[in-house]
């Protein structure tokens, strides 16, 4: 693999040896980045910045998400009940 050409790696390879050469130029470039990030990334889901929010709020404490989430533990009764339904 020493020997083969970077584009031959992949795409994950060059951007890493692209990442390690333009390190020194961080300083530089950052200030520039940050502003026109937002415009070539795809912004988030907004049901994620809800989540996030919520989450967000919540850290550092032990409060569960409300019950309403898109993705909560499941409850004892919850899972007797799918067990019952989807016998192994």
């Amino acid at each position: 693999m020493a020997g083969q050409p970077i584009a031959r790696r992949g795409g994950a390879a060059i951007l890493a040896y692209t990442k390690k050469v333009l390190r020194p130029l961080k300083p530089v470039l950052d200030p520039i980045w940050k502003p026109i990030r937002p415009m070539i990334e795809k912004p988030p889901p907004a049901a994620g910045e809800e989540l996030r929010a919520q989450l967000q709020k919540t850290r550092g404490s032990k409060a569960v998400l409300p019950s309403d989430a898109p993705i909560r533990p499941i409850t004892k009764p919850e899972f007797d009940d799918l067990a019952a339904r989807e016998p192994y």
